[in-house]
């Protein structure tokens, strides 16, 4: 291609200026800096589009509860208890009740250890579940107190137990009743 003073034409897209001269055809997608630029321009879009729905996908993660379950106790006691595995999802979350067709009444309970001594006490303000982390209800720390038990928590059987949570609202897990831990 022949550069002529005298006639500038400038490039497309913010693509480089040239000189041409009248009589040369001008065909902008051979020009050199035109294909790359549109390359450029195209894996841009696509970078940012895929950006995008990374960012909205993150929003997906959603709180989990497995391996629920609870020790045998006959209707002549009293108490009982259930234990879980809460996996939290996208944001904090916290049990701040539960329930069971099992039970008089349920509280969120933690027994602790003082100077050799096991207590147990009310969690007033529930069991927090922070955004991706695992929370282990277990025997000896947190649990969930079935009181005046009214039914017999039979081994081999499952028991429907009601979770409230302050962000994801109600879920139900079935507890299976049994000797040990999963």
């Amino acid at each position: 291609m022949e550069v002529d003073p005298v006639r500038p034409v400038t490039g497309g897209y913010g693509g480089p200026s040239l000189t041409v001269r009248a009589s040369a055809p001008v065909v902008w997608g051979d020009v050199k800096g035109v294909r790359s630029m549109r390359a450029f321009r195209t894996a841009a879009v696509i970078a940012a589009f895929a950006l995008i729905l990374a960012a909205c996908s993150g929003g997906d993660e959603v709180l989990s509860v497995d391996d629920a379950w609870g020790r045998p106790s006959p209707t002549s006691s009293s108490n009982g208890a259930f234990y879980m595995t809460i996996t939290g999802g996208a944001e904090d979350d916290r049990i701040v009740s539960a329930e069971s067709p099992a039970c008089g009444m349920v509280e969120l309970h933690e027994t602790t250890m003082t100077d050799g001594s096991m207590s147990m006490r009310e969690l007033p303000g529930g069991i927090p579940v922070p955004s991706g982390e695992t929370v282990v209800l277990e025997p000896g720390g947190m649990h969930i107190m079935c009181m005046n038990v009214q039914t017999a928590l039979t081994e081999g059987e499952t028991v429907a137990v009601k979770l409230t949570l302050e962000n994801s609202g109600l879920i139900t897990v079935q507890a299976e009743i049994r000797e040990l831990a999963p």
